[in-house]
């Protein structure tokens, strides 16, 4: 029943796992699909309230961890598909763990892209491969939730 859905999620019982293309010239040379754990806190960046970021111990941070996997690498646009499964779900925590720890951004992710990454147009992309997406490349690709009767 839909209570039940929404006190696994209010409690941190569900299990989440995405999809996201990420721009990552560097993920090349990586073995495919071997986990990489991302254990990075993650708190508000100053007045700007809805940007998240890695910030240093004591300034009102929370502990955040996501395992990301590559699954392929595309080096005609230096794109890679990855499954990440998040431990703790903070908010932009995806987004923040890709961008600002392992420096892999978000295909199409306005907000924690600078906009040569965004438009394809960094080093190392061809020409024809440059290209504006419509939004953001990061997808549902599972959630686990406990069985209310179980």
């Amino acid at each position: 029943d839909a209570v039940d859905v929404s006190q696994a999620l209010r409690n941190k019982l569900t299990q989440n796992t995405g999809a996201a293309h990420t721009n990552a010239p560097h993920l090349q040379n990586v073995n495919l699909n071997e986990p990489i754990t991302v254990a990075a806190p993650i708190g508000k960046m100053g007045s700007r309230h809805k940007v998240m970021g890695i910030l240093p111990p004591t300034q009102g941070e929370r502990e955040a961890l996501s395992e990301v996997t590559p699954i392929a690498y595309n080096p005609l646009n230096n794109y890679s598909l990855n499954q990440i499964t998040i431990e703790t779900g903070r908010t932009h925590q995806i987004r923040v763990h890709m961008s600002d720890v392992l420096k892999c951004p978000l295909v199409g992710d306005d907000m924690y892209t600078n906009q040569s990454v965004r438009t394809g147009r960094s080093k190392g992309v061809p020409k024809w491969a440059k290209r504006d997406v419509e939004r953001c490349m990061l997808h549902a690709a599972e959630v686990k939730v406990p069985h209310p009767r179980t």
